[in-house]
């Protein structure tokens, strides 16, 4: 599908990535001015931002949103336009940017750009978790945790991540959730009780090597408690971009989930983190959101 657009609302994260974006929004305003494509800047507050873009959206209505930010942004532009007729594109600028290196799109503003302006579309799935949407991927427990310990450090990056993923490695014990899927319930023990969308976190690490954004399921990914012998295997597993091939791993495959949470563990959504919810409903909302690629 090919959408060629003539004006853009740009939602912007001052603050996504720790970088300031003045000189990326000089870039994208010279991009747009030379291509003759009109433009509004809307930036991102923390405060009531769905509802405010959604306001602009309104007003405006533009022939496209486009986030310029990481996974956080990306989720709520993507929220702000679910039920309308306007595509989304996205220019990756975040610490962590897995839906944009899902789509294969560079991280270099131009090239970002330029995929937005060829207007070559695709609809894809997004998952419904209780009454938030998840476009990639979201877990409970040790991931979360890692969020949790990445968000009070000051350094950002993928070895500001690494690290505190391997002390995290050392400390996280097996957690107990009840999965309902597929008319059956099944008790698992996990470090990590992933819900993925996509296949591959923004660092690259390929954790789901079957899923595809627009396949109408997801996969419920359980990595198992382990034993301290096991730990350096993971380690370099998870270094190496491997994590997939280790056997501590199952996968299930379905359009919609029940999981229960007793022992109450985080839950982290495409990058940010959601609380620590007792039960959680996940279904899939099938090529609900329109995307550039």
């Amino acid at each position: 599908m090919t959408k060629p657009i003539k004006s853009i609302l740009l939602v912007i994260n001052p603050v996504s990535g720790g970088r300031d974006k003045e000189e990326v929004v000089l870039k994208i305003s010279s991009f747009l001015d030379e291509n003759k494509i009109s433009y509004s800047i809307f930036k991102t507050t923390g405060k009531n931002d769905k509802e405010r873009i959604r306001l602009e959206v309104d007003k405006q209505k533009p022939g496209a949103l486009i986030a310029v930010g990481g996974d956080g942004t990306v989720n709520l532009a993507a929220r702000s336009i679910l039920e309308k007729d306007i595509p989304l594109g996205i220019i990756p600028f975040g610490s962590a940017n897995g839906i944009a290196t899902e789509l294969n799109i560079p991280t270099q503003p131009d090239h970002a750009l330029n995929i937005i302006t060829r207007g070559k579309t695709r609809k894809i799935d997004v998952l419904k978790i209780n009454n938030k949407l998840s476009l990639h991927l979201s877990d409970f427990g040790l991931n979360a945790n890692v969020i949790y310990r990445f968000e009070q450090d000051h350094k950002r990056g993928f070895m500001a991540y690494a690290r505190h993923y391997i002390q995290e490695m050392f400390s996280i014990k097996g957690t107990t959730y009840l999965i309902r899927l597929n008319g059956e319930e099944k008790k698992v023990k996990a470090s990590m009780l992933l819900i993925a969308n996509a296949s591959r976190y923004g660092t690259g690490v390929n954790i789901n090597p079957q899923g595809k954004l627009d396949d109408g399921h997801f996969e419920l990914i359980v990595i198992r408690s382990y034993k301290t012998k096991e730990l350096i295997r993971k380690v370099i597993a998870f270094l190496k971009g491997k994590i997939n091939h280790f056997e501590l791993i199952e996968r299930m495959q379905t359009s919609r989930a029940i999981i229960k949470n007793p022992a109450r563990k985080r839950l982290q959504i495409d990058g940010e983190l959601a609380g620590k919810p007792k039960v959680v409903e996940v279904e899939i909302l099938k090529k609900k959101l329109e995307v550039y690629t």
